[in-house]
């Protein structure tokens, strides 16, 4: 390394300090995706202690969508079980806990249909996610319906859910989330003065041997 020509020892820095700060950025994003800004934790976690949360999302066309975050089978991100607000097509959009606090589901009524289903849940007991396969209502609802009933049975209808009217989000994001950015931009600037001080650093000690 110390025999590179100064003009390629810079070229190696920047780009070093460059890819520190491309996944510095990506890290931060991807913690920012557990902890958005426009949402609102449940107080109830799962009984394995994990987190569901409700966030708003869009400007035009606003959604509230339920999240699971469920480490380390939604590393990448949280698993979206459901969007909660929209009202051109459903009357009613309930939360429901299973009893023992393994199993999260949405229980929909719709503007042309007077019945209730269950269509979307998330299990995380078996880690995945149910509602998204093109299944009729009905048969939707009589698998998350057995899902309960080997729960425990339906438990308390959840409230903390998120308003579309901006009055009930949270912002909170936690310190440890900067841990990741702030390490590898660290990382990235210590390397990448190492690699540009080198040569120079070097021919200082030869010439103080000398």
């Amino acid at each position: 390394m110390s025999k590179l020509p100064r003009f390629f020892r810079f070229i190696l820095a920047a780009i070093m300090l460059l890819a520190a700060l491309f996944l510095a950025a990506g890290s931060w994003f991807w913690v920012r995706a557990f902890y958005p800004g426009d949402r609102l934790d449940m107080k109830q976690r799962s009984a394995y202690g994990d987190r569901v949360f409700s966030e708003v999302a869009g400007f035009v066309d606003v959604g509230i969508y339920l999240q699971a975050v469920d480490f380390p089978y939604t590393w990448r991100k949280p698993e979206m079980i459901g969007d909660l607000y929209w009202p051109e097509i459903y009357r009613s959009r309930e939360v429901f806990w299973s009893r023992d606090f393994t199993l999260i589901a949405i229980r929909t009524g719709r503007l042309d249909d007077p019945r209730l289903h269950f269509t979307e849940a998330y299990d995380f007991k078996s880690h995945r996610g149910y509602g998204h396969e093109g299944r009729t209502s009905e048969d939707e609802d009589a698998r998350i319906r057995m899902l309960f009933d080997q729960r425990g049975g339906i438990g308390a209808r959840v409230t903390e859910i998120v308003d579309e009217k901006d009055d009930q989000r949270e912002e909170s994001f936690p310190p440890a989330g900067w841990l990741p950015p702030l390490a590898l931009l660290s990382a990235g600037i210590v390397g990448s003065l190492r690699i540009a001080m080198r040569r120079s650093l070097g021919v200082a000690a030869e010439n103080r041997l000398a």
